[in-house]
C-alpha cells in the first residue's frame, strides 16, 4: 500500500476520532441544558462554553495529534489574539463556544419565538424542543405569572445582550496590540537576520545530501546569523557517522561565526536499545552549534503515529533554553555600549507544536535563563500545502502563548516557510509567510526586544498554568451563574421583609396618630 493511501486513511481515522470528541460537549450540552437552564437561565448559556474548554484541553493531552483536527477556528480570532499568552488556545476555545451559544440563542429566538412555543402542549418536556432558546424553558408557564413580572426582571431573565456585550468589550484590548512587529532597526530592539536552508535540487523529485546542506549553510553564512536545516535533513546510521559530521558542523560554526540548527535523524546500531519501555531503532532530533560552545542537542517529544511513534525515542526531558549571545554589528557606532547581547533561545521540532509546549529548561541555569524565551527554533517536514499551512498557523500559536518568536522551517516540497509569534505581531497567524516550498534557502530580518532580561520578559502566565486556569475560571463562572440567581432571590426575601416591616412601622404611626387626635365635641 502507498504512503498516499496510508495518509489519506490516517487523516481520515482522524477526522473521525475527532468529530466524535466534538460531538460529546454538543449532546451533553443538548441534553442538560433543560435541567440547567430551568434553574438558571445564565448558568444554561455558560454551560457549553465549559463544557467545550474542558474538552479540548483534556483531549489534547491525550491525542498523539494534539489540537490538529480541533473544531475550534485559528483563523477569524485575530481580535481575541490577546488572550493567547493568558489563558492560551484554550481561551479562544471558551470565547468561539461563547459566540456559538449567543448566536444560537438568538437564531432559536428568531426561528422558535414566542408564536410557536405557545403552539407546543403543555405536558411537553423542554427537552423534546432543543431549539428553543433558555429565556423560554426558564419562563413561568403561568401567564398570568408572566403578566405580572416587570420589565426588568424579564430583561435580566435573558444574559444574552449582556455576554454579546461583553464579547465585543473583549475586543478592545486587540485595539492596543501592535498593528506590524517590532522595527528591526530600532533602538529598543535586537536585529536578528535568520534563514531556512532550503538547497537547490537539480532533479525533480530527490532530496537534497548531507553535502548540499553543508555548502547552502556555508554560503548564506554571510547573510544570516541564525541558519536552521529542515526536519530529517541528516541521517546518521551511528554514533560514530553523527560525531565526524557534528564536528564538521561545529568548525564551520566557528569558521563562520553563524549558528546552525541540524536537523536530523540517528538510527541506533544496538536492538535492544529501549525507550519508556519499548524497544526503539532511533530517534528525531535538532542539534544547535555555536562559535566556540558546545552543540545542545533536543530530541523531538511529540511523534507522527504510526510513521514514528512505534520506533522512535520518547524523551521526557523537557526543550532546553540556553543564551544564544550577539557580537556587536559592524555597522553599529563604536560609542554603542550595549553589545554584545543575549538571547535565550529553545528548540521545537515540527509535530511538537500542535499542543502547548513544555517550559524549557535553562542549560546553565543562569538567572537571564530563567524569563521566556525569545526565540524558537522549528524544524518540520509536512506532505500537503494545507498540513503545511495548518501546522505553521499551530507554530504561530504556540510562540505566542509563551511570548517569542519562532523560525519555522518546512521541508515539505510545497511546505512554508516563516516566522511567526511576536516577530508577525499583527500579521495574523499566516501573515509571518516567508516562502513556499523548497526551491532555495530563504533569509529575514527580525526584531528582539532590547534589553531581554529575565525580570522584564518573564515566563506567561499560560506558561505557568497552562490550560488549567481557564478551565477553572470556566466552572467558577458557571457556579457563579447559579449563585447569581440564589443572590437575587435572597435579596427579594429581603426587600419584601423590608417593606413589609416598613408598612408595619407606617400601620403604627397611623394608629399613634389617631389616638392621639382630640375628639371634636359638637356643643
Amino acid at each position: 500500500m502507498s504512503a498516499q493511501y496510508i495518509s489519506s486513511g490516517l487523516l481520515l481515522a482522524v477526522a473521525v476520532v475527532f468529530s466524535l470528541a466534538a460531538l460529546a460537549p454538543i449532546l451533553g450540552y443538548a441534553y442538560a441544558r433543560s435541567y440547567v437552564g430551568s434553574r438558571s437561565a445564565l448558568g444554561g448559556v455558560l454551560l457549553f462554553p465549559a463544557l467545550w474548554t474542558t474538552l479540548w484541553s483534556v483531549f489534547v493531552y491525550a491525542s498523539p495529534l494534539g489540537r490538529i483536527g480541533s473544531w475550534t477556528p485559528m483563523s477569524g480570532t485575530e481580535m481575541y489574539s490577546w488572550v493567547l499568552p493568558i489563558f492560551g488556545q484554550a481561551g479562544i476555545d471558551y470565547v468561539t463556544a461563547l459566540w456559538a451559544v449567543v448566536i444560537a440563542e438568538y437564531a432559536g429566538q428568531w426561528a422558535m419565538g414566542e408564536n410557536v412555543r405557545a403552539q407546543l402542549p403543555d405536558e411537553a418536556h423542554p427537552n423534546v424542543d432543543p431549539l428553543v432558546p433558555i429565556i423560554h424553558e426558564v419562563e413561568q408557564p403561568d401567564s398570568e405569572a408572566r403578566s405580572t413580572r416587570c420589565t426588568g426582571a424579564a430583561t435580566w431573565r435573558d444574559p444574552t445582550p449582556y455576554l454579546l456585550v461583553l464579547l465585543f468589550v473583549a475586543i478592545i484590548p486587540s485595539y492596543e496590540a501592535p498593528i506590524l512587529p517590532l522595527p528591526a532597526h530600532s533602538p529598543n530592539a535586537t536585529e536578528l537576520t535568520l534563514g531556512c536552508v532550503h538547497p537547490y535540487v537539480k532533479t525533480a523529485g530527490t532530496l537534497p545530501t548531507l553535502e548540499d546542506y553543508i555548502h547552502e549553510t556555508t554560503v548564506q553564512s554571510s547573510r544570516a546569523k541564525i541558519l536552521l536545516w529542515p526536519e530529517g535533513a541528516a541521517f546518521f546510521r551511528s554514533e560514530q557517522e553523527q560525531l565526524h559530521v557534528f564536528e564538521t558542523i561545529a568548525n564551520l560554526s566557528a569558521k563562520q561565526h553563524v549558528w546552525i540548527g541540524v536537523s536530523y535523524e540517528r538510527s541506533f546500531t544496538d536492538n535492544n536499545e529501549r525507550s519508556r519501555g519499548k524497544r526503539v531503532r532511533g530517534h528525531n532530533g535538532l542539534a544547535i552549534f555555536g562559535p566556540g560552545v558546545e552543540p545542545v542537542t533536543y530530541v523531538k517529544r511529540r511523534l507522527v503515529p504510526l510513521v514514528e511513534s512505534f520506533s522512535y525515542e520518547t524523551p521526557l526531558n523537557p526543550p532546553p533554553k540556553y543564551l544564544l549571545p550577539l557580537p556587536k554589528p559592524n555597522y553599529r557606532p563604536k560609542s554603542d555600549k550595549t553589545w554584545p547581547r543575549t538571547i535565550p533561545i529553545t528548540a521545537a521540532i515540527c509535530l511538537d507544536v500542535s499542543a502547548p509546549l513544555a517550559n524549557a529548561v535553562p542549560v546553565n541555569q543562569t538567572d537571564e535563563e530563567s524569563g521566556r524565551p525569545a526565540l524558537i527554533l522549528a524544524p518540520a517536514r509536512t506532505w500537503h500545502p494545507d498540513i503545511g499551512k495548518a501546522m505553521f498557523q499551530h507554530a504561530s500559536m504556540r510562540a505566542t502563548e509563551q511570548g517569542a518568536s519562532i523560525l519555522w522551517c518546512d521541508g515539505g516540497e510545497e511546505g512554508v516557510s516563516g516566522v511567526g509569534g511576536l516577530a508577525a505581531s499583527g500579521l495574523g497567524p499566516v501573515g509571518g509567510v516567508g516562502q513556499v516550498g523548497t526551491g532555495g534557502s530563504w533569509i529575514q530580518n527580525i526584531a528582539i526586544p532590547f534589553p531581554y532580561d529575565a525580570r522584564k520578559f518573564g515566563l506567561t502566565w499560560y506558561s505557568r498554568w497552562g490550560d488549567l486556569s481557564i478551565v477553572f475560571l470556566a466552572w467558577i463562572t458557571l457556579v457563579a451563574g447559579f449563585a447569581a440567581v440564589d443572590l437575587r432571590r435572597i435579596k427579594a426575601i429581603v426587600a419584601a421583609g423590608m417593606n413589609r416591616l416598613k408598612g408595619r412601622r407606617n400601620e403604627a404611626g397611623h394608629t399613634n396618630r389617631s389616638e392621639s387626635t382630640p375628639l371634636l365635641i359638637n356643643d
